[in-house]
């Protein structure tokens, strides 16, 4: 029991330290805890094979979890907690994401390495084929890689060219706030980050949701203090605003705010298909009526 023990602690300390580090809090984000997109209970259970690219390896994964309850040893231990303990957290929290079962990868390469080798062991009876055989899996996944690469770097380019701007934004907005300001952020982790107050549960001025039409008008019409608007396009299928439109800069200025910042420049693609620049952030400004 100490290394499934072991583990189980580790993690728990890691995640208290990075809640302090990042939220001076010992409690998580409420939002990891109380958001409602749950995939469902299985559904690392049923994606995690997505972590293993060329599929007949998990059929070596299979043959290798076998063999680890065929041994008696800490590495059976070490290997089954792994896989156990860290998809049964991943699973009880509310935010489910296949990129955050990535901490199991190492575990499911070693159980796959594991399944490959017995298996020659097992059915591969000359030395010399054996070698063979591991000599075309090392070659396969070198060329896996090599193909995969090109991919991977446009990928790469095209995320550096996404959520920009957020520095300018921070100093901005962390040289014009007060006691009684309160900022609302269409990416409110990003602004959290560079503004340097926190969320307003952990005793800062940031809203943790961003914000939409649907409530955005019940906050504007309930707090008279001091409150700064950013609105981006950074979200992907989440856009809160279209920089032809700008629907929602013209209620907010008919809710008594003003257009104070443009900062950066975005490329999008209007309605009709042409390519236009606009500001990639918007700042709102409505002064205290307290």
């Amino acid at each position: 029991m100490s290394i499934p023990l072991g583990l189980a602690v580790i993690t728990l300390i890691f995640l208290i330290v990075n809640n302090i580090i990042i939220g001076n809090k010992i409690l998580p984000f409420k939002a990891y805890i109380t958001h409602s997109i749950k995939e469902t209970n299985w559904y690392y259970l049923k994606t995690i094979s997505m972590l293993i690219w060329f599929y007949p390896l998990i059929l070596f994964f299979g043959f290798g979890l076998f063999c680890l309850f065929q041994r008696n040893s800490k590495i059976k231990i070490l290997l089954l907690s792994w896989l156990i303990i860290f998809i049964l957290i991943s699973s009880i929290v509310s935010v489910q994401e296949l990129r955050y079962a990535l901490i199991v990868l190492p575990a499911i390469i070693l159980t796959t390495g594991l399944g490959v080798e017995q298996f020659l062991q097992k059915c591969v009876k000359t030395f010399s084929f054996a070698v063979i055989i591991r000599w075309l899996i090392l070659g396969y996944v070198v060329l896996w890689l090599g193909l995969k690469y090109p991919y991977l770097e446009k990928y790469m380019k095209a995320q550096n060219q996404g959520y920009l701007y957020f520095r300018e934004t921070g100093e901005w907005i962390k040289s014009h706030l007060r006691p009684n300001s309160l900022i609302l952020a269409s990416s409110p982790r990003q602004v959290r980050y560079f503004s340097g107050s926190n969320f307003q549960q952990y005793g800062g001025k940031v809203i943790e949701e961003p914000f939409y039409i649907t409530n955005l008008e019940n906050i504007v019409a309930t707090y008279t203090g001091h409150i700064i608007v950013e609105i981006d396009n950074w979200g992907g299928d989440n856009e809160v605003i279209h920089p032809v439109s700008k629907k929602e800069i013209h209620f907010l200025e008919e809710k008594g705010f003003k257009l104070v910042q443009e900062i950066g420049q975005r490329l999008y693609l209007s309605p009709s298909n042409t390519i236009i620049y606009a500001p990639a952030i918007w700042l709102l400004e409505r002064q205290s009526s307290e």
